[in-house]
């Protein structure tokens, strides 16, 4: 049986498949719950090949849940539906001796021993959240747990003539990876966010399709989630990625509308025809109270945060967000006043500006009270951070 928690009726995928291929769908989870890697498959109810090993594995005839199935796209949907499948990374079927299939290559690609000890992990990670019940808290704090504790992997970048395969390749693309290493690539970010929020009833989609920059896009993954009534793109992994520092994430794909994501993201209405993304309302700007659209708006704002973290001993970082054709001008000047107002100079600060997505850095010793170390050239600056530019997109390779 499948239980309860695992929200059967929510996952996408499946949603979008026939009645028959529900039915199988359902076979191969709860085979994958009991890390089943094998199962037989009969052409017809009155013949099973007369061998004990496969005799002794699970089975099914071929016609058995009807004329009208796909089964490479069942097995697509649970991959896509289910990231806690992690151990079979991505393979599809592996015939062999014509009636039976492995999941996942002929050898499986973990034992026993270690599904335990990656599992735990998971569900580790799924119990960091329990005390969150608000699902926009909830959504967040999922997010910055993935972007403060996970990197990109960049051990795989592409090169011409080099194909690379193996568990270790395999892995960049699961949670395994994630769990294992500490990083991975899109497909681990997007799957290690879909476990833990899926798992918790809300409606999660993992969306595949081109992202970049004209002239370099490469085949990309994110999340579609549903809060409300409405559809929201979550993109983790650009979020990561999209930063004042390695540290702390900006937020500027979280929860934004099908037109937003189409700046640099291939999303095909029609491929998703169940997913219409137009609110704002639980974008995490508007959310926050952090989209400003007047000099005096900005000021209140940036004023309000610094009351709030004047004192505290780590750097600060301040967030914001205009409309894209907003005058960076007005943006700095709105800034620098309310920063002299309070006794400091922007100077003695690092500040990006991405498309009207604007990220302020303030180091603590410059209020006046810790003035006791001037800042040097050296560590205040103006402009974007070394090795970051305000005008560029993340870097999309693999993403």
């Amino acid at each position: 049986m499948i239980p309860e928690d695992f929200h059967l009726e929510n996952r996408y995928y499946y949603s979008r498949l026939n009645t028959g291929e529900k039915d199988f769908y359902k076979f191969l989870v709860e085979l994958y719950l009991k890390r089943e890697r094998k199962y037989t498959f009969a052409w017809k109810g009155d013949f099973i090949p007369d061998i004990p090993e496969v005799q002794a594995l699970p089975s099914f005839v071929w016609g058995g849940y009807g004329e009208f199935v796909d089964f490479t796209k069942v097995h697509e949907a649970v991959n896509y539906d289910c990231p806690e499948f992690f151990y079979f990374c991505q393979c599809g079927l592996s015939p062999k001796d014509d009636f039976s299939i492995t999941v996942g290559g002929d050898e499986p690609m973990y034992t026993d021993e270690e599904i335990d000890h990656l599992e735990g992990l998971l569900w580790g990670i799924y119990h960091n959240f329990d005390h969150i019940t608000d699902p926009f808290e909830l959504e967040l704090a999922i997010h910055d747990y993935i972007t403060y504790n996970f990197d990109y992997d960049r051990d795989y970048e592409p090169m011409e003539g080099v194909t690379y395969s193996g568990r270790d390749f395999e892995e960049i693309f699961t949670v395994a990876g994630l769990l294992k290493k500490g990083k991975g690539v899109c497909a681990a970010f997007a799957s290690l966010f879909q476990f833990v929020f899926q798992r918790r009833g809300y409606e999660v989609v993992y969306v595949v399709a081109d992202a970049g920059e004209e002239g370099d896009k490469s085949l990309h993954a994110w999340n579609a989630i549903k809060l409300g009534q409405n559809w929201y793109h979550l993109d983790v992994t650009w979020n990561e990625d999209n930063t004042l520092d390695n540290d702390f994430p900006q937020y500027v794909f979280f929860n934004v509308t099908d037109e937003e994501i189409r700046a640099d993201h291939d999303f095909k209405a029609e491929e998703y025809p169940e997913i219409v993304c137009n609110s704002t309302e639980y974008n995490y700007y508007h959310k926050k109270g952090l989209y400003f659209t007047t000099h005096k708006e900005i000021r209140e704002g940036f004023g309000k945060f610094l009351e709030e973290h004047a004192h505290k001993e780590k750097n600060m970082h301040f967030y914001f967000r205009t409309p894209a054709d907003f005058e960076e001008k007005v943006v700095s000047d709105a800034l620098a006043r309310e920063a002299k107002e309070r006794g400091f100079s922007l100077r003695q600060c690092l500040f990006t500006n991405y498309d009207g997505y604007f990220a302020i850095e303030i180091f603590p010793d410059v209020f006046p009270e810790r003035e006791e170390k001037p800042a040097s050239d050296a560590t205040a600056a103006q402009g974007a951070p070394q090795g970051a530019s305000a005008d560029t997109k993340p870097n999309e390779e693999n993403k």
